[in-house]
């Protein structure tokens, strides 16, 4: 443990938010510890607990980020893919990158000829990959295209 993290540590065993919320993003980034995110929630909620602002909007946004790659495993974890880009992106898209997951939707959506196709048709998955994008990038106008593209 870095020297920072090691004063982060006692000030939040003091009850100083500040240091809770320091030490919780030290665990969240891999700053100085190995990563480990349930020690960062659990560091987190402790900051928002002591009244710490920042605690709770990293709370919130640790929980946010936990479902976004429990819906993005869900959704990339098939192995169907002949194609290595493919396979890459679904990577990513399990790693947090919400753009990957647009791409990967991309391809299941593909109009190519099944055997130009680098993942098989599935226009239900595209659609789900896409809205996994779109709300993860909070910026709806850079989805609405591929929403509108599908039809369910």
């Amino acid at each position: 443990m870095s020297r920072a993290n090691a004063l982060y540590l006692k000030a939040c065993d003091m009850g100083n938010g500040i240091g809770c919320r320091n030490l919780a993003l030290s665990y969240e980034k891999a700053r100085g510890v190995a990563q480990d995110l349930v020690r960062a929630n659990v560091l987190f909620d402790r900051a928002c607990n002591l009244g710490e602002r920042i605690g709770c909007e990293g709370l919130a946004a640790l929980k946010e980020q936990q479902g976004f790659l429990e819906r993005a495993a869900r959704l990339t974890l098939d192995g169907r893919s002949r194609s290595a880009r493919v396979n890459e992106f679904a990577a990513m898209c399990r790693n947090g990158n919400w753009f990957s997951c647009s791409s990967l939707g991309g391809h299941y959506d593909s109009t190519q000829p099944n055997e130009r196709r680098e993942a098989p048709l599935d226009r239900k998955r595209a659609f789900d990959l896409y809205r996994l994008a779109c709300e993860a990038s909070r910026d709806n106008t850079i989805c609405a295209a591929e929403y509108a593209s599908i039809q369910l």
